[in-house]
Parts: structure tokens; C-alpha cells; sequence
């Protein structure tokens, strides 16, 4: 009985959260280029702020007011980064399909790419302790 119990309480908690981020494909595209859009923005003002030497306080603020505009992306749509890229996952394909009838948006996602890789790149010239997140979590 206390599992049962248990089991009901924890589906009760989740619940909302689950039920929170109920995307479409074309949804999932448009937080997809607008939320690297928004990180590839602030890598572009973190490599200038680099390059004027720019005191830690103002690429905290920088950092923190890109973190913003990405966050408000997410919950535009009432969903977490976490349940987005859960989402990615699970329709990966459909995705895939999506961005093939879509051209312009796989272009504009891989013009994305491109200049995150750009500034990665030149982020690192300057300050070659950066490590990225994609090579943290590998």
C-alpha cells in the first residue's frame, strides 16, 4: 500500500512538469534557434568584453543577461532546457524530417553553428581555460 501511495504522490508531483512542455516540432525549431541565437550573441559580447579587457563584474552581468534571454525563450513555451532537449531526443527524427522540408531554418541553424564554433574558437585565443560544455560533458 505505502508504494502505491508513494507512486501516486510522486506521478501527482510530476505531473506539472511533464505536462508542462507540450512542444510542437516546428516549437522545438523555434526555441532551438532562438535560444543559440541568444548564447551566440553573448558569446559575441563575451569576446569583445575579452578583447577590451573588460573588468570579471561586467562578463558576469554580460553572462547573467544572456542566461536571461535564453531562460525567457524557454518559458515562452512553459518548458525547461532539460525538457527541450528531452524532447530533441524522443523526435529526433521528425526533426530531422522537419528541418529537410524547412531549409531555411536548417541554414539558419547551421549559420548558428558556425559562428558558435567561430567564437568558441576566438574566445579561446584569449582565454584558453574556457572550456565549452560540449567537451565538459564528454
Amino acid at each position: 500500500m505505502m508504494k502505491i501511495l508513494m507512486a501516486i504522490f510522486l506521478v501527482w508531483m510530476t505531473a506539472p512538469v511533464m505536462a508542462a512542455c507540450n512542444l510542437n516540432i516546428a516549437q522545438y525549431v523555434s526555441v532551438e534557434i532562438e535560444s543559440r541565437q541568444h548564447t551566440v550573441d553573448g558569446m559575441a559580447q563575451r569576446l569583445m568584453l575579452l578583447q577590451q579587457q573588460a573588468n570579471m563584474d561586467l562578463m558576469y552581468e554580460a553572462d547573467w543577461e544572456t542566461a536571461q534571454k535564453v531562460n525567457a525563450v524557454f518559458a515562452r513555451y512553459d518548458c525547461s532546457p532539460a525538457e527541450h532537449a528531452r524532447f530533441g531526443v524522443v523526435h529526433e527524427g521528425d526533426i530531422a524530417v522537419y528541418l529537410l522540408s524547412h531549409p531555411e531554418s536548417q541554414a539558419r541553424l547551421e549559420h548558428i553553428q558556425a559562428k558558435f564554433n567561430q567564437y568558441t574558437q576566438s574566445i579561446r585565443a584569449i582565454q584558453p581555460e574556457t572550456v565549452s560544455a560540449e567537451e565538459h560533458a564528454s
